[in-house]
């Protein structure tokens, strides 16, 4: 893994670690775009009793905001975990480039997250 990758998929961790800090599901992402952070979030699924606040979900949600656009074709994302059917869908449909991830769905199957 390079450097650079590295160093993003630190900063995802970090958005995981704030997800546990608020007794949430731990995982975490976040969007590059041109080697600057656009945006960061974390699971909100367990503290907002929806399933749609998955890491992926929220961190394209507060890009686009940010960046006042529904086509992120230019940006990276970088999550703890494989993206599920729902999050790839969005991930397809914005147009994110590359996604990079920290454990597969069958990892965090085993730790009791279906």
């Amino acid at each position: 893994m390079n450097s650079q990758v590295l160093k993003y998929m630190k900063l995802a961790v970090e958005q995981a670690k704030l997800a546990v800090d608020e007794q949430d599901n731990p995982f975490g992402a976040i969007i590059v775009k041109k080697g600057e952070v656009v945006a960061s979030a974390y699971s909100r699924v367990a503290n907002e009793f929806d399933i749609s606040r998955h890491a992926e979900i929220e961190v394209i949600r507060i890009a686009c905001k940010k960046l006042k656009t529904f086509n992120l074709s230019g940006c990276v994302m970088y999550s703890t975990g494989e993206p599920c059917l729902m999050c790839l869908g969005a991930i397809l449909w914005i147009k994110i480039a590359k996604v990079y991830f920290g454990n597969y769905v069958k990892d965090a199957k085993k730790l009791g997250f279906s």
